[in-house]
């Protein structure tokens, strides 16, 4: 049902720092093998609001979240549970792994990033590509 909406057009509303849930198969981790896999995964909305919302891009880009929060590397991000960000419990933003997603793929909005977090984010995404 979504693709024919999509193929007609109207794609969800989405939005730059919301978080969403999208179906596992279609988010790619380095740890592809040892990987516990997942019906959903949440992910962080990156693209910026012109791509989001124009029907004729069917992509966004996106970073992946995991709830294995015992290692992280210094580029992920640690987010915490709240009623805004929708999220089940503490969590990775797993920076080495943005990609792009279909929009189709996401599967259900479940919150959003603080504005707060949303910065420290955006500066660890540049500390992470800078050149010296």
């Amino acid at each position: 049902m979504k693709e024919a909406f999509a193929k007609a057009g109207h794609y969800l509303h989405i939005e730059p720092g919301e978080v969403w849930k999208a179906r596992d198969s279609t988010i790619r981790l380095i740890d592809s093998l040892t990987r516990k896999w997942h019906e959903e995964r949440y992910c962080l909305i990156l693209s910026n609001q012109k791509l989001c919302s124009d029907p004729r891009w069917p992509i966004v880009l996106i970073c992946p979240l995991s709830s294995s929060v015992n290692i992280c590397a210094e580029v992920d991000l640690l987010i915490d549970q709240t009623d805004k960000n929708g999220l089940e419990k503490p969590s990775r933003l797993i920076l080495s792994h943005i990609q792009p997603i279909l929009k189709t793929d996401l599967e259900t909005r479940v919150g959003e990033i603080s504005a707060t977090k949303w910065d420290k984010i955006v500066r660890k995404i540049f500390w992470h590509i800078d050149r010296p």
